[in-house]
């Protein structure tokens, strides 16, 4: 799947889901005792397929962004206590202090 594929889904599926809705002299049900079958089909199957070309777009969204954010995140934070004493070489004295 593409971008192209995904809004291609979002839109079809928004169209599907929005039909029933809008027009729902096209979706009459066709016996008085039950709800229209084809006005739930088209408003699960839209829902299904705007939910998989959205998950599409969030998921390649993220994959692009998700290098900038973990170098931002990593550029902003401080580094923790453990990772500073490691990178800081021992003082001679230290020993003698926690031996102390």
């Amino acid at each position: 799947m593409n971008t192209q594929n995904a809004c291609g889904f979002v839109s079809v599926g928004l169209a599907m889901w929005l039909l029933p809705l809008l027009m729902p002299t096209l979706v009459e049900p066709v016996s008085t005792v039950t709800e229209s079958t084809r006005a739930l089909w088209l408003l699960v199957m839209g829902a299904v397929n705007a939910v998989v070309g959205s998950g599409w777009l969030l998921h390649s969204g993220w994959l692009r962004w998700q290098p900038r954010v973990a170098a931002w995140t990593q550029a902003a934070l401080p580094n923790p206590v453990g990772e500073r004493a490691a990178s800081q070489p021992a003082h001679a004295s230290e020993p003698a202090r926690l031996a102390a």
